[in-house]
């Protein structure tokens, strides 16, 4: 069985990758695009969170595309639709790194972390009362690895979790972290009833633009918003109006609508967010971790292995 990879991935994990798999598994790792479409005609699996549709007819032999993370990005989806006989597979290897960071960011906002840190670097003693997560409501828009595992956390704090996903399904095993899991006809009602809302939905053509003004104004103006998903799910504008006017507590963003490229610096948005004090602003890091690349690994052989052996992957799109 050929596999191309055409994700990043450095000569160690090379290494690993190799010594994993099973004998018969071989993989590929091309350098350039002549290279890439030669590689590419020939082979069973490919591992890429980005695929051409060119490049996609001249593999004729592509049994499915594994992208080596969770979820899969917008592009990717819009061209494996006209690719229907081609199944995608995500590895969720960093779902629990991406729900321990959202959590974080709530502690943080709960807790008033930042704002104490600023103060005390300035010799000032600011206190206030903080918020008690235990009874409060966490309402959590995607029910995917990401949001499982959150709401894993959230009931560790025993928080009422409440949520939902384009489906409103849920595995067996995770049922009983949930007090409420529905479908998207159900959004107005998380939003109005939770003290945190924590976004970990895929960018889709759906969910893009899913959160504006009017269903900021369903919160509480007491509630805070998590994002660890995308940016664009999340109406640039309105999202900063409404905490510029304090319409919700606060909010912590993850996720952003202008990256640096090339850059050194660059502001996360045309909007000024960094100015505003109810806010905490990460750049794009809740996947960072010591551990990911192990864990990538080892899930990346895990779905390569039992497609070997003529077994489905785990997590199909």
């Amino acid at each position: 069985m050929k596999v191309v990879y055409l994700h990043r991935l450095n000569k160690r994990e090379e290494k690993k990758l190799k010594s994993l798999v099973k004998t018969g598994i071989k993989i590929v790792v091309p350098k350039t695009k002549n290279e890439i479409e030669k590689q590419v005609k020939n082979a069973d699996v490919l591992i890429a969170d980005a695929v051409e549709p060119a490049l996609l007819k001249k593999a004729t032999k592509i049994k499915c595309v594994l992208v080596p993370f969770s979820g899969a990005p917008l592009a990717l989806l819009e061209t494996m639709s006209k690719f229907p006989k081609i199944k995608l597979y995500t590895t969720k290897a960093n779902s629990e790194i991406v729900a321990e960071f959202g959590f974080t960011l709530l502690l943080c906002l709960a807790k008033k972390i930042m704002q104490y840190d600023k103060a005390l670097r300035r010799g000032k003693w600011e206190t206030e009362e903080v918020s008690l997560l235990k009874s409060k409501t966490i309402g959590i828009l995607g029910l995917g690895a990401i949001g499982q595992n959150i709401a894993r956390i959230a009931k560790c704090f025993n928080m009422k979790v409440i949520g939902i996903s384009k489906e409103g399904k849920i595995s067996s095993q995770c049922k009983k972290f949930w007090d409420f899991a529905g479908s998207k006809k159900d959004l107005r009602k998380i939003l109005k009833k939770s003290d945190y809302v924590v976004i970990c939905l895929p960018l889709t053509n759906e969910t893009s633009g899913l959160i504006g003004t009017q269903e900021i104004n369903l919160m509480k103006s007491t509630a805070y918003l998590i994002n660890i998903a995308r940016g664009e799910i999340i109406k640039e504008k309105d999202l900063y109006q409404a905490l510029k006017n304090k319409r919700i507590a606060g909010a912590a963003i993850d996720v952003w609508y202008n990256y640096p490229g090339e850059k050194t610096k660059t502001f996360p948005s045309k909007y000024p967010f960094h100015k505003l004090d109810n806010v905490v602003i990460t750049p794009h890091s809740a996947y960072k971790c010591k551990e990911y690349s192990n864990l990538k690994m080892k899930k990346i052989t895990e779905n390569l292995n039992r497609l070997y052996i003529g077994k489905q992957p785990k997590n199909i799109f």
